[in-house]
């Protein structure tokens, strides 16, 4: 049993309820929901989420039987600006203190880039930055666990958390179950040296499965919710050299083989689409539900 949802801002809405009449229109049972992204006409911020709009998002969203699976709370984690820096972490902590009224057990977000550190040292530069994005999880997991909401956080290329041997090094040093992973194995068809032991590494969609396959060997209890998303690729003189999102069904990602996978290893996961919309989310759901 796959326990399917999307992310809110896939589905055309202008408000909670629309949100939960579109979500259950389409089959989805949960929603990665980042307010500011599917409400920007909303406040949002630290300063304005409060108790009372967790509490009507989730009862409005509950009337519809679709409950929030994700908070997204994307902001720059590891900003070298103090000021935008000190802002982010505002931000993601209020969500934090506020995801229990939601009844969202977890709040996302992306890592973010290493690299600002100028030093002499490449190697140094690169372990300085690390010990400072590690020491803004520790501070943000410390939060989580004073109000039992998970830290989130969905590894993507280019970022702090960039593939499996990033993401396994930070679950090891910041080793609290309040910090989970968002796993979106599509970022990791390429490039990701897990993948090296597919059937065919050539392939792309081949080297997502392996991917998926050792993400849930290595740290598949941390893994609290799985991004699902199609793609097409783009190719060079030597190979696949980027992969394009795309709607599910459109493009080349395994995508029966991966929910085998999340349903051996982590019943009822939430399972969210990813830039498949409205009325092709529900068709996503139905030709992939068992």
């Amino acid at each position: 049993m796959i326990n399917f949802g999307a992310r809110g801002h896939d589905v055309t809405a202008a408000d909670f309820e629309s949100l939960a009449i579109g979500l259950e229109a389409q089959g989805a049972r949960c929603v990665q929901l980042a307010l500011g992204k599917s409400f920007p006409g909303v406040p949002s911020g630290p300063g304005a989420i409060n108790p009372g709009m967790g509490e009507y998002c989730r009862a409005t969203l509950a009337a519809h039987g679709v409950s929030v699976a994700v908070l997204g709370c994307y902001v720059n984690l590891t900003d070298p600006d103090p000021v935008r820096h000190a802002g982010a972490m505002a931000a993601f902590e209020a969500y934090l203190r506020h995801a229990r009224y939601f009844g969202a057990p977890v709040v996302g977000t992306h890592p973010g880039r290493l690299g600002h550190i100028a030093e002499s040292s490449a190697r140094t530069a690169s372990e300085t930055a690390w010990r400072e994005f590690r020491g803004t999880v520790e501070r943000l997991v410390a939060v989580g666990e004073r109000f039992g909401t998970i830290v989130g956080l969905e590894p993507c290329p280019h970022h702090a958390l960039h593939d499996l041997d990033s993401t396994e090094r930070l679950l090891r040093e910041v080793d609290s179950p309040f910090l989970g992973i968002i796993l979106d194995p599509a970022g990791h068809a390429i490039g990701d040296q897990a993948g090296d032991a597919a059937v065919d590494p050539s392939d792309p969609a081949e080297r997502e499965v392996a991917v998926t396959e050792e993400a849930f060997r290595r740290f598949g209890d941390r893994i609290v919710a799985f991004h699902l998303k199609d793609f097409t690729v783009e190719r060079g003189a030597d190979g696949p050299t980027a992969i394009v999102p795309c709607q599910i069904g459109d493009g080349i990602a395994p995508v029966a083989r991966l929910l085998q996978i999340v349903d051996r290893h982590r019943p009822y996961l939430p399972v969210i689409t990813e830039g498949t919309r409205d009325d092709r989310i529900g068709e996503a759901i139905r030709n992939h539900s068992s």
